[in-house]
Order: C-alpha cells, then structure tokens, then sequence
C-alpha cells in the first residue's frame, strides 16, 4: 500500500513536469514560428519592391 502510494505521487509528479515542459517547449516552438513568420515577410516585401 506504501508503495502503491508513492508511485502515485511519483507519477503525478512526472506528469506535472511534462505539462510545464510542454508549455516550455510550445513557446519555444511559437517564438521559432513568429521569427521565421516575421523573416518570410520581410523576403515577401523585398520581393514587392
């Protein structure tokens, strides 16, 4: 029963992490997005002119 208990607080534990990761790593993946979204404007726009 310990046991039982103390995986289950590993567990949630983990899983905790791996949401605060996630959001890490989709602003990591947004701010990656927006500067390539910003690069293929700028060449859109020299392209124009």
């Amino acid at each position: 029963m310990k046991a039982l208990s103390l995986l289950l607080v590993l567990l949630f534990k983990y899983s905790l992490g791996l949401k605060l990761e996630a959001k890490r790593i989709s602003r990591l993946i947004k701010s990656i997005y927006w500067s390539l979204g910003g690069i293929k404007k700028l060449f859109k726009r020299r392209k124009k002119t």
